[in-house]
């Protein structure tokens, strides 16, 4: 099993499946940095660096209302070309960003840039055939996903921006005539098919900390159940630090510890965490401090 930092610990005690869910986009729009420029297409979405004053970029919002504020098993973008420049033979390399001011399409002017932090970035190349094409892209997004879900702060949703000298890639908007063409965002999620139980009790006391070779987070259960221990670190990956030791002080109580084997540069130096526990369908969210 492996080992790393931890962020957030699930408890679950059930039968898990897996459940899709199709999340939907809320706001989205291109933008480029011409003042006093012409009005965007609605139903386009343009990217494209060839040149910096003709750079556009793609920003895209979404309504993760349904998610609950818990975290997935897999978060993928779905995107429509629908036109590739042939001058950059039908490649357009991109970075996705998490925007980290609010904005909506109705408000924000299409001839200013988003601000957007460079942390948990996600590298993707449109390749492909140039010209009108019907072409579907799908870009991995479970770690920024998650990091919206873990993370106590808005979302405001991404921006993928161009590397430099890379031509326009042309994608269909949520307003595209065609509804079989719009962006939209699948997520996939483990839920319990048990009836609920009582809700669990969080202790909040995880000991001995901070520098100590292994920590111990409390909580109890029912006796018997069947549970998983999920953890994951402050960028929404899944962590190498698992829990090695389990130790029953009483029939309803259980023990964990988790040992640092290793550290991770950069990764998570607030050492603040949230653990969550989950029984049944219900759930609980702790801070804690390792």
């Amino acid at each position: 099993m492996k080992k790393t930092i931890l962020f957030l610990c699930f408890l679950f005690v059930m039968s898990l499946t897996a459940e899709e869910i199709q999340i939907p986009v809320i706001d989205d729009m291109y933008t480029d940095c011409v003042v006093g420029g012409g009005a965007h297409l609605q139903t386009d979405l343009f990217v494209n660096c060839e040149s910096a004053p003709a750079e556009e970029q793609i920003m895209l919002n979404f309504d993760f209302s349904a998610l609950n504020g818990l975290p997935v098993e897999s978060a993928i973008l779905h995107l429509h070309r629908y036109f590739a420049c042939g001058a950059g033979g039908g490649t357009t390399v991109s970075t996705l960003y998490i925007i980290t001011e609010p904005w909506t399409e109705e408000t924000w002017d299409e001839h200013t840039f988003v601000q957007y932090q460079s942390e948990n970035a996600i590298a993707f190349t449109f390749s492909g055939p140039t010209g009108a094409q019907d072409t579907w892209y799908e870009i991995d997004m479970t770690e920024m996903v998650n990091f919206w879900m873990l993370v106590n702060q808005p979302c405001y949703g991404l921006v993928i921006v161009a590397d430099t000298g890379y031509p326009h890639s042309k994608f269909n908007s949520k307003e595209a005539v065609n509804t079989d063409f719009h962006p939209y965002l699948m997520v996939t999620r483990e839920t319990g098919t048990e009836p609920d139980l009582p809700k669990p009790v969080i202790s909040l006391s995880n000991y001995p900390n901070p520098f100590n070779p292994t920590t111990t987070i409390t909580f109890s259960i029912e006796p018997n159940e069947l549970y998983e221990l999920v953890i994951f670190n402050l960028k929404g990956k899944k962590s190498a630090l698992s829990p090695i030791t389990e130790s029953p002080i009483h029939p309803s109580t259980k023990l964990f510890g988790m040992v640092r084997t290793q550290r991770v540069k950069n990764v998570l130096p607030e050492r603040i965490f949230i653990k969550l526990i989950q029984v049944g369908r219900n759930w609980q969210r702790a801070r804690c401090f390792f």
